[in-house]
């Protein structure tokens, strides 16, 4: 898995969902965002285990304007 990754939560509240890597942390962690309960500036903590690769993604989001949270949104629709 990569910055810019689409994924799915396998576990937890946001089971389901759909988020983008926004970093990866160390061998074990990631942080995700979607856009709309986790936002690109106050990403989620997810375990690797517990979310599943889809695709590449578009890594554009991860350092965009003001608007970019909105953009994601969007965007995870298509997943």
């Amino acid at each position: 898995m990569e910055t810019g990754d689409i994924v799915t939560s396998k576990k937890g509240r946001d089971k389901g969902r759909n988020f983008i890597i926004t970093e990866i942390v160390n061998e074990k962690f990631v942080l995700t965002a979607d856009g709309d309960l986790r936002k690109l500036n106050k990403p989620k903590l997810k375990n690797i285990k517990h979310v599943k690769y889809i695709c590449k993604g578009d890594k554009s989001f991860i350092n965009s304007d003001a608007g970019g949270d909105k953009r994601l949104k969007e965007y995870l629709k298509n997943f």
